[in-house]
């Protein structure tokens, strides 16, 4: 009794599957690369950002993180390139948030344009987003001392954020390592930056 081997190496069939798994094998990777870093290269204000690995969802909007190079500070933010808008988060000194939304859009310097404000649970209102002195982008910038959801709409854009699923205790520990780094230095803390800012 003989047994055949049937052979597919040189079936039509193979050839094209396997060509369409190699293209998949360096098509994807490439994709998600570009991706990736046009959103870390995103309007970087100076500062070199890398995903929060804990919050980074692939082919999405995750979370970043940075330092400015000047004081240290610890930033996290989300880019959505889709709508061309940025939200960022940091501290103040006095122990609250500060949340910067910027919007990339031609504008005339110092020009506002107006957008409805939601915080949480509280009642809507207007705000104002101000181009910048380059004309290139809208800033929004509001300080809270808790944060939770947000909603900024203008003619523009739309922007929701839920702020319970981004590391905000990360910012805070920060903050009180740099406000006491001589206590965290001796207790081995290797990456303890000095506040300086004000």
């Amino acid at each position: 009794m003989e047994i055949k081997v049937l052979s597919l190496v040189g079936h039509p069939m193979y050839k094209a599957v396997a060509v369409f798994i190699l293209l998949i094998s360096i098509v994807l990777p490439a994709g998600l690369w570009l991706h990736s870093s046009s959103q870390l290269n995103y309007f970087p204000r100076n500062i070199d950002w890398s995903w929060s690995w804990s919050y980074y969802e692939p082919l999405s909007n995750g979370l970043q993180v940075g330092r400015t190079k000047d004081t240290k500070q610890l930033i996290l933010r989300r880019v959505n390139r889709a709508n061309n808008t940025s939200i960022y988060v940091d501290t103040t000194y006095t122990n609250t948030f500060e949340v910067v939304v910027i919007h990339e859009a031609v504008c005339q310097p110092k020009s506002q344009i107006k957008a409805t404000l939601q915080v949480g649970d509280l009642t809507p209102e207007t705000t104002s987003l101000i181009c910048n002195d380059d004309g290139t982008r809208y800033l929004f910038r509001q300080v809270w001392r808790k944060l939770s959801n947000l909603y900024l709409k203008s003619k523009d854009f739309s922007l929701s954020e839920d702020f319970s699923n981004w590391p905000l205790g990360d910012l805070k520990k920060d903050q009180f390592m740099q406000l006491h780094p001589t206590y965290f230095r001796d207790r081995g803390e290797a990456d303890v930056y000095e506040w300086s800012r004000d």
